[in-house]
């Protein structure tokens, strides 16, 4: 896909998403963020551990360059684990296989993060989230 194309394609996106807020306002009304927090309500999200806003701050820099996924076996994506953690029931058991790999790719992770991503914080953060997801 050419440079041009993409760079058309996003704007003609925004563009689009633009208008149908635009016309949602004004045909449905539709006014602040009720219809988001309905959303979100929606979803299963467990309570967050209360010794895990101890970490966020170090957990939260991710911005899913992708280096991580150079130190990874092939196949395996820490960027994503990092950045989609698991937020339903269903899905805590591959959020500890998961995790459980990121803690050994840790100390590497940590050598070549632009953010200085904590990545044993990381794997916590998903550890404590899965298990409670889980009911642990």
């Amino acid at each position: 896909m050419s440079a041009i194309y993409r760079w058309t394609l996003s704007k003609w996106v925004l563009a689009w998403a633009l208008t149908k807020n635009i016309l949602r306002r004004l045909v449905l009304g539709v006014r602040g963020p009720a219809p988001w927090l309905r959303r979100l309500a929606s979803e299963s999200l467990g309570a967050v551990p209360a010794e895990a806003w101890g970490y966020f701050a170090a957990t939260s820099r991710c911005i899913g360059c992708g280096l991580c996924d150079v130190l990874a076996a092939p196949g395996e994506r820490p960027s994503q684990w990092i950045m989609q953690a698991a937020r339903r029931p269903e899905d805590a058991v591959l959020a500890i296989e998961h995790a459980a790999r990121l803690t050994v790719l840790a100390e590497a992770i940590d050598t070549v993060c632009p953010t200085r991503l904590d990545a044993r914080a990381v794997a916590r953060l998903i550890f404590d989230n899965a298990h409670m997801l889980e009911g642990k």
